[in-house]
């Protein structure tokens, strides 16, 4: 007796299940993540006046159990991310120990007002050679030392990346600040005496900062002495030093590392004469599972979800299963590879405007979409049956698609890496580079489809298309560290957010084919691209 295979009703129909395990899964871990990362903190908003005028915003921790007064730290971001991505890796784990932690949003980015030079980004060790007046800073410094809860004589600043340059030059300016921690970041504006008690927390794998700029750093803090990982210099007089380099970090995941967490409370807390008490970083480890299961749960969730929005909204399939086209297939990843060093190339002469890194973002997706576009010329295009596609449903799902995916995922994160501000500046950039971005969209999922073909609507197939979307994103990150990082390290963070995006539209490739799927998926990574750079990206002048 031969069993006939599963047709697409029941595949549809076993979608109801996936989303009912894929919600579950995702409650459970975005439960336990907020346990594990909030639990008895408290959380004020606070909003800085410079004196032009600019706000700068940001959030004050603390634990209920403070003492008071009790030791104070700025916590600073760095470029293209906000105060929430300091929070479950510093700013919280500094708070647990009795000190009150203000993050706050640099210039330019986040819900802060204000631009950037876009100077700093001409020459990266220039940058980290310069020291440079820090108007948000030094109104975060003004703001703790007017709290009576504050004990205004044993302040820290913490950095990661343009914050740790940051913190490092505030340190060497200001007699107060007990103690400075720099994450992925190595600025040479020290010596032996300032700033009091600096700590260098490097990555080992950092795709930005070399380890030759982090040994020169420290060698700069020590006139010459120590080895990474040795302790140099007394914490009573303020001559501490050390670099701890955690050999399996990249630039930004230091900030989801536990023995970034577990180094910086513990300096701190030794330099401002505080119990660290029990090592921190397991709640961070804690929290970093949960947040891999919920997240996953959020993808398994959302396309069963689409499932059923895409049987109701698009016609079926019809017609014979077409065949993949592996060899072209192959030369689209060799291409995506390309176009991050090609892009790199050309970055010097792409106009920003007033938005860091856009034009580069824009370019790279550009490149990918006429990759994908180029390796689809060899292969045959299929002929659509039946009734024709009714107008605006392949837009509507995606627009719902990439709304539903960013929401599910977002929220376990705790929106650290969406970093949703709906500041009208930002709303504003996210439309216009939505509008740029849907035409590379469009490019990209007929390419990848027409490379595909119309796979059968079984588990194989599913896998077959989400492995093959996400390995053009890998293969563009790769090609940056590969070929293309010397060129232009920088170009780092446009391709991180860029690739990033390539999640969004997940759950629409894992979906069965129907006409008008092309479309929807189009539009959803283009509204994820869109909200990823346009929440992210720095604006900035011509200083």
């Amino acid at each position: 007796m031969v069993r006939a295979s599963p047709g697409p009703d029941c595949w549809w129909r076993m979608f109801r299940w996936y989303a009912l395990a894929g919600l579950a899964l995702w409650l459970a871990g975005t439960v336990v993540a907020v346990v594990a990362t909030y639990d008895d903190i408290r959380t004020t908003p606070v909003r800085l006046r410079l004196a032009d005028g600019t706000t700068v915003r940001g959030v004050l921790y603390r634990t209920r159990s403070a003492p008071d007064p009790a030791p104070a730290a700025v916590v600073l971001h760095g470029t293209a991310l906000a105060h929430a991505s300091c929070a479950p890796g510093l700013a919280i784990p500094l708070a647990r120990i009795g000190v009150v932690v203000l993050a706050v949003d640099l210039l330019g980015h986040g819900a802060s007002g204000g631009t950037l030079p876009r100077s700093e980004y001409d020459d990266l060790p220039a940058m980290l050679n310069t020291p440079a007046g820090q108007p948000e800073l030094d109104a975060a410094l003004a703001y703790l030392r007017a709290r009576p809860f504050v004990d205004g004589k044993r302040l820290a600043l913490v950095g990661h990346s343009r914050g740790g340059w940051m913190a490092v030059v505030e340190g060497c300016r200001c007699e107060d600040v007990a103690c400075v921690v720099s994450v992925s970041s190595g600025p040479t504006v020290c010596d032996r005496e300032r700033p009091r008690n600096l700590l260098f927390l490097a990555g080992g794998l950092d795709e930005v900062i070399s380890q030759a700029q982090y040994r020169a750093a420290l060698a700069r803090a020590t006139a010459g002495e120590g080895e990474p990982g040795e302790w140099l210099g007394d914490t009573d007089r303020g001559t501490a030093r050390q670099l701890v380099i955690s050999p399996w970090s990249l630039h930004l995941s230091t900030l989801a590392d536990p023995t970034t967490t577990r180094r910086a409370v513990q300096w701190v807390a030794w330099c401002l004469h505080l119990d660290p008490g029990p090592v921190p970083g397991r709640r961070l480890l804690a929290a970093d599972l949960a947040v891999a299961v919920a997240s996953l749960g959020a993808l398994l969730a959302a396309t069963a979800l689409l499932a059923a929005l895409a049987r109701r909204l698009l016609p079926a399939a019809e017609g014979e299963i077409g065949a993949g086209h592996r060899p072209l297939l192959a030369v689209l990843f060799l291409l995506a590879a390309a176009a991050s060093p090609a892009t790199a190339r050309l970055s010097d002469r792409l106009p920003d405007g007033g938005v860091l890194f856009s034009a580069h973002a824009c370019a790279l997706l550009f490149a990918v979409g006429l990759a994908a576009a180029l390796a689809a010329r060899g292969a045959p295009r299929e002929i659509s049956r039946g009734s024709p596609l009714p107008p605006g449903r392949g837009v509507l799902l995606g627009v719902l698609g990439g709304a539903l995916t960013l929401a599910l995922l977002g929220v376990p994160w705790g929106m650290t890496w969406l970093s949703l501000v709906p500041t009208p500046r930002r709303v504003g950039l996210t439309l216009v580079l939505l509008a740029l971005l849907v035409p590379c969209g469009l490019a990209l999922a007929s390419g990848v489809q027409r490379l595909l073909g119309r796979t059968a609507p079984t588990f194989g197939g599913a896998l077959r298309r989400g492995l093959t979307w996400l390995g053009l994103w890998l293969a563009l990150w790769l090609g940056h560290l590969l070929l293309g990082r010397a060129d232009r390290p920088f170009l780092g963070i446009p391709i991180r957010f860029v690739a990033a995006s390539g999640v969004v539209p997940l759950p629409l490739w894992l979906l069965p084919d129907r006409p008008g799927l092309g479309v929807a998926r189009a539009v959803s990574h283009a509204l994820g691209a869109a909200c990823f750079l346009g929440c992210h990206l720095p604006f900035v002048h011509d200083g």
